[in-house]
C-alpha cells in the first residue's frame, strides 16, 4: 500500500515537474503545496495555514499566551493528519453524512444563535468565516463524531 502511494506521489511530482519545465516562468502559478501525505490522502499547506490561523486567533481572543509558532504549526499538522486518518477510516467503513443531516445541523446552529438559517452565511461572513468551508468542516466533524460513536457502541457489552 505504502509503495503504491509513494509511486503515485512520485509519478505525480514528475508530471508536475515536466509541466513546470515546459511552461515559461511567467505563466507558472503555485496553487498549493503538500504539507503531509497521509496514506492515499494529503494535508495541504493551505489547510495547515488556515487551521493554524484560526487557532491563533482563538487563543488571542481568549488572552491565552501564544506558543512558539513552530510548535503550534506542528501540533496543528499532527491534528490534521489524525483527522485525515480518521476520515479515511470512515470512508472505508462506508460512513457518510447526507445533505439532509448537514442541513438539519446547520438549522440547529442557526436556531441556537437566534438567527434564521438564511442569514447564517452572512453572520459567518461577519466573523470572517467562509460559509462553504464552514459546511465542509461541519460535515467532517459530524462524520468524525459518528465514527467515535460507532467505536464506543462496538465496545459496549
Amino acid at each position: 500500500m505504502f509503495r503504491k502511494v509513494l509511486l503515485t506521489a512520485l509519478c505525480w511530482a514528475a508530471g508536475v515537474a515536466a509541466l513546470a519545465a515546459a511552461e515559461p516562468p511567467a505563466t507558472r502559478v503555485l496553487i498549493d503545496k503538500v504539507a503531509a501525505i497521509v496514506n492515499d490522502g494529503i494535508v495541504t499547506e493551505s489547510e495547515l495555514g488556515e487551521q493554524t490561523g484560526m487557532i491563533a486567533a482563538r487563543l488571542q481572543q481568549q488572552n491565552t499566551p501564544m506558543p512558539d509558532p513552530e510548535v503550534l504549526r506542528k501540533q496543528v499538522l499532527d491534528r490534521l493528519i489524525l483527522q485525515e486518518i480518521q476520515l479515511q477510516r470512515a470512508a472505508r467503513l462506508g460512513m457518510k453524512v447526507s445533505d439532509e443531516q448537514l442541513n438539519a445541523a446547520m438549522a440547529d446552529i442557526a436556531q441556537r444563535n437566534n438567527i434564521p438559517l438564511a442569514q447564517l452565511p452572512a453572520a459567518l461572513a461577519q466573523q470572517g468565516v467562509d460559509y462553504p468551508s464552514y459546511r465542509d468542516n461541519l460535515r467532517k466533524e459530524m462524520l468524525l463524531g459518528g465514527l467515535r460513536q460507532r467505536d464506543v457502541i462496538s465496545k459496549i457489552n
